[in-house]
């Protein structure tokens, strides 16, 4: 189901960037550096969270519809106009291309594809995410067969 919500969310993959750039600001500060350890600790706890935890969300600003696949139920296909948000999906289809959207991003949806909103997001996307040419697997089927 689609709903309103203002940008001014932050996801586990930029908690983790802020928590690396303290530890490394620590790291390079002579008293500090005793301390150091302790965002280095918790920036792997959040990028842990992000991956096998966070909730994917997307932000359609495409100005075009678009489906998406519910992360639980690949039976399931979610609608989304634009200006508006979902949640919990898998995957997106827009203009008849498929994005796989790793788990815990929050993206952008523009009118090239998704956009992550943070530095370590684009490198989880390019890694894990990323346009499918056809269905990984047999779950996926109902997403590529879905019309807009």
């Amino acid at each position: 189901m689609a709903y309103k919500r203002k940008i001014g969310i932050i996801d586990g993959y930029t908690l983790t960037e802020l928590l690396l750039i303290l530890f490394l600001t620590m790291f390079v500060t002579k008293p500090l550096q005793k301390y150091a350890c302790f965002p280095l600790l918790f920036a792997g706890l959040s990028l842990g969270y992000a991956t096998f935890k966070g909730k994917t969300f997307i932000i359609n600003n495409s100005g075009k519809k678009l489906a998406g696949m519910d992360e639980n139920d690949h039976e399931k296909i979610k609608r989304c106009r634009a200006g508006e948000n979902i949640s919990n999906v898998d995957g997106i289809k827009q203009n008849g291309i498929v994005y796989k959207i790793p788990d815990g991003l929050h993206v952008s949806m523009t009118e090239r594809g998704p956009i992550a909103h943070s530095v370590m997001g684009k490198i989880v996307y390019s890694v894990r995410g990323g346009v499918q040419n056809f269905p990984p697997d047999e779950s996926w089927r109902p997403l590529f067969e879905t019309k807009i």
